[in-house]
């Protein structure tokens, strides 16, 4: 039976450092121009009064969640060296979870595996 798991962003947590996409690019020799990561800003906006700012990380297709880490027994390389600990690898019930919690979680990316996910 196929797993299916993925990368959830808590937006509470992101301040937008961009260490997800360095570590990404370094763990996956991603060649220069390109990104399998890119955080994305929303605003500055005023918003209710209020001044508004968000980063989210967005993966690309060509992102596999570090595969071989995985297989390995580690979290993907964005995860394991994100500072404020915003990125989460789980499995489809813990997405299900999250996601109706009272967090701010987003689904930066899910995959499907034929053999055991994380």
């Amino acid at each position: 039976m196929a797993v299916r798991y993925g990368l959830l962003v808590d937006i509470s947590l992101c301040v937008g450092c961009h260490t997800c996409e360095i570590t990404c690019k370094q763990e996956n020799n991603v060649p220069l121009g390109k990104r399998w990561i890119h955080v994305a800003q929303i605003g500055p906006k005023r918003v209710d009064g209020r001044l508004r700012m968000e980063f989210i990380p967005f993966m690309s297709d060509e992102c596999t969640l570090c595969r071989h880490r995985i297989e390995k027994g580690l979290e993907p390389a964005c995860v394991s060296n994100c500072p404020t600990r915003a990125l989460k690898l789980c499995d489809e019930t813990e997405m299900l979870r999250l996601l109706r919690t009272d967090r701010r979680y987003q689904v930066c990316k899910v995959l499907e595996e034929t053999n055991k996910g994380p």
